[in-house]
């Protein structure tokens, strides 16, 4: 009877844990996302690379159904660069999010000044993969509100 009760305690226990360790992968890929946008955000490409894999994939898939990519932690890093050289006051926040395993589905608000000084603003989707604590893979669908 006694073994029973320990079984049963190391059972409960176990059960208990997986939750537990479910939210910690869970705090440790929002701890990723959270940082790479604020590098991006400081226009910091050096650190958004920190936060991403050497093989990083970027996909842009646009309403016509056609995509670009940018391949590699170099690439990203270039094309942040030439972004943030565009769009000097260009900032993105996360307005909600939903995970899936090791994807998150992020709902962004992107906001810039243009050249004229008119601010302009629009939101659209993107999923981020995060593998081993960095962002493996990420797709950015066609914006969801047309800048305004």
């Amino acid at each position: 009877m006694r073994l029973e009760n320990i079984f049963g305690a190391f059972a409960f226990l176990a059960v208990m844990m997986v939750p537990a360790s479910a939210q910690a992968n869970q705090a440790s890929r929002n701890a990723v996302l959270t940082a790479f946008f604020e590098a991006f955000n400081a226009h910091d490409s050096e650190a958004m690379a920190d936060w991403v894999s050497d093989d990083i994939r970027v996909i842009y898939l646009s309403a016509d159904g056609s995509s670009s990519e940018v391949n590699g932690v170099e690439s990203l890093a270039q094309s942040m660069q030439d972004y943030f050289t565009a769009l000097p006051s260009a900032r993105s926040e996360i307005l909600s999010f939903m995970v899936d395993g090791d994807h998150i589905a992020v709902r962004e608000s992107a906001s810039w000044m243009t050249a004229g000084g008119e601010a302009r603003n629009q939101t659209a989707l993107a999923v981020y993969r995060i593998e081993n604590g960095l962002i493996a893979s990420v797709w950015y669908y066609p914006e969801t509100r047309a800048a305004n």
